[in-house]
């Protein structure tokens, strides 16, 4: 029996691929409790995406040749996740490329500086020394947004600019809690530089989604031979046409239920009408409130 080798060979494997995305995710890191690489930002180039595409290849390779029947119980189990994480990860990387048309570095930004800020796992002054780290790197971060982005969507485009208004703000936030902390003021001054410069950066990325967006297609569908592709992976035991079925019959439910509240709201409403008219009604019913700032709250999300 070679339980043991096969077992250690997938041991081996599992632990690679996860300190490779750790490294290589570094909000996702943060968000998991690994603190190794809170100051950080990803690598935001296209070498970087490359370099996924071919590490999970090899690991798939590699997971292939391990016999499941000299596994037992849950690793057995394991392999078997294992390869359809890793078979989707590069179908949608290597196939779908979706990086290539959806520029959300805003996300990942504002995605990497919040749970600094709002999780309680470090000192304060701690956090705020990795949120500085990330704040610095916010220009390189940004620098391959133009050799990356170079399949534009449209509609996602428009929702990277959203995005990207909130920055700015969210980095204020961060520059103001700073101020309030025990920080020493040298590195107070460090971080206003570093906003400032990660300001300059922001201005300039968002030029770069106004012209991407000149030439954005507005087709975002990745078309039926790929959704087949894509349901073969996740294994979802249904045929592409099965899929559109279920959807027009869940839509169709949908819809009837919607009318019927609507009706019970007003006997000529119409849905969007009967929405409208619950939006008006919560708020009046709703007084705006402090969120603490002498301000009142609504403010939207940085993310």
């Amino acid at each position: 029996m070679n339980y043991e080798s096969e077992s250690q060979k997938l041991k081996s494997i599992r632990r690679e691929v996860f300190d490779f995305i750790m490294k290589a995710e570094p909000p996702v890191a943060t968000n998991l409790g690994v603190h190794e690489y809170d100051g950080e930002l990803p690598d935001g180039s296209r070498e970087a995406q490359e370099e996924k595409i071919h590490k999970f290849k090899d690991w798939l390779t590699e997971l292939e040749k391990i016999d499941a029947g000299e596994l037992e119980g849950e690793e057995k189990d394991s392999l078997k996740v294992g390869k359809h994480i890793l078979n989707m990860r590069v179908y949608e990387l290597d196939e779908l490329r979706k990086w290539e048309s959806n520029p959300n570095h805003a996300r990942v930004i504002g995605t990497s500086l919040l749970p600094l800020l709002k999780r309680n796992f470090a000192p304060l002054e701690e956090r705020l020394r990795s949120a500085k780290s990330r704040i610095e790197e916010i220009p390189e971060f940004l620098a391959d947004a133009d050799d990356v982005v170079t399949d534009p969507v449209e509609l996602w485009v428009k929702i990277g600019m959203e995005s990207l208004e909130r920055i700015p703000g969210f980095l204020e936030v961060v520059l103001n809690t700073a101020k309030e902390s025990d920080l020493p003021d040298s590195e107070v001054k460090e971080l206003e530089n570093a906003v400032s410069s990660a300001k300059k950066s922001l201005n300039s990325y968002g030029s770069l989604l106004e012209d991407k967006i000149k030439n954005a297609k507005e087709e975002f569908a990745i078309g039926s031979e790929k959704f087949s592709e894509l349901l073969g992976k996740e294994k979802l035991g249904y045929e592409t046409d099965e899929i559109m079925e279920l959807g027009k019959k869940y839509l169709d439910e949908s819809r009837s239920e919607m009318e019927k509240y609507a009706g019970r709201i007003g006997d000529d409403l119409s849905v969007k009408n009967a929405l409208d008219k619950i939006e008006k009604t919560l708020r009046r019913a709703l007084p705006k409130h402090s969120n603490g700032t002498g301000k009142a709250s609504g403010s939207r999300s940085p993310l």
